[in-house]
């Protein structure tokens, strides 16, 4: 019997890939915001082990929620999309000394934009909500829904976005 620790197996890896428009969006998750605790629940000994097992098993079989992370994993990728645009679009008219009146013009496109992203993940996390109430018996199986919920939530973005070229006119034009 191997002796790895079989928490750290966990369904739920530290690195998510999404592909949205050709690009690849990685989100990473920040510190841990939720874990699951063997004194919350019951004791530590091998009883809450297999019980923590078994719970995440449930919660890896039900295809319903699996397609509720997906779709929270999506919108937070066009999120993650939306800004390495965004941040494309305001490097190219930004002015290291002032803010050009085309940043401003930037933002307030971009603005809508993020506020129906704000609006997809607001209803993707509902639906997330009723499905943890409705479904998870058990304290275990629920507080595991909820802590991959917020891993996704409040990973944090990593898009390298590249920087424009500073000069490709005529070379010989100084």
């Amino acid at each position: 019997m191997s002796k790895e620790n079989p928490l750290r197996a966990l369904p739920y890896p530290r690195l998510h890939s999404c592909f949205l428009s050709g690009r690849a969006v990685r989100l990473r998750p920040v510190a841990r915001s939720r874990r699951l605790l063997p004194a919350e629940n019951g004791g530590s000994g091998p009883r809450w082990k297999l019980a923590l097992l078994d719970a995440i098993e449930a919660v890896k079989a039900d295809t319903a929620w699996q397609g509720i992370l997906g779709e929270i994993i999506g919108v937070q990728g066009l999120a993650c999309e939306t800004q390495a645009k965004k941040t494309q679009d305001i490097q190219r008219f930004a002015d290291p000394r002032n803010i050009t009146p085309s940043e401003l013009a930037v933002e307030r496109e971009y603005e809508p934009k993020f506020r129906d992203i704000q609006n997809r993940l607001k209803a993707a996390l509902d639906r997330a909500n009723a499905h943890i109430t409705k479904s998870s018996p058990g304290n275990l199986q629920s507080q595991y829904m909820h802590m991959q919920a917020d891993k996704i939530v409040h990973a944090t973005c990593t898009i390298n976005v590249p920087r424009p070229p500073d000069d490709t006119d005529d070379p010989a034009d100084p």
